[in-house]
């Protein structure tokens, strides 16, 4: 029995000694909070390669989105706009939008 309790302790001494090693988040010491990333408003600053693919993929989606609640191709783009694309997207200068029944897209004209 005797021979047992210097084992007993010790092991009771490693286990107790192991979970003050253990630190919290808070005590792990300060974190940085994350910066707030502005979110970039419709056609500014326009970068004609990455926002025109931007404002075409809004559009598909719109259009997608038409598609499923109608069953059907919109006439016109005026009637996409009408029910679900935002009035703000506009198409980069020079070019409008245009529907392709074939492809069931919107795409630039």
């Amino acid at each position: 029995m005797i021979k047992l309790f210097p084992l007993a302790l010790g092991l009771l001494l490693v286990s107790s000694g192991s979970a003050c090693r253990k630190r919290t988040p808070e005590a792990a010491g300060p974190t940085e909070a994350p910066q707030a990333v502005q979110a970039p408003t419709p056609n500014a600053a326009f970068n004609p390669q990455q926002n025109a693919e931007e404002i075409l993929g809004s559009m598909n989606e719109a259009l997608r989105h038409y598609m499923a609640a109608k069953g059907k191709m919109p006439a016109s783009i005026e009637e996409l706009y009408v029910t679900h694309a935002a009035k703000k997207l506009q198409p980069p200068p020079g070019k409008s939008f245009a529907l392709n029944p074939k492809m069931m897209s919107v795409e630039y004209r």
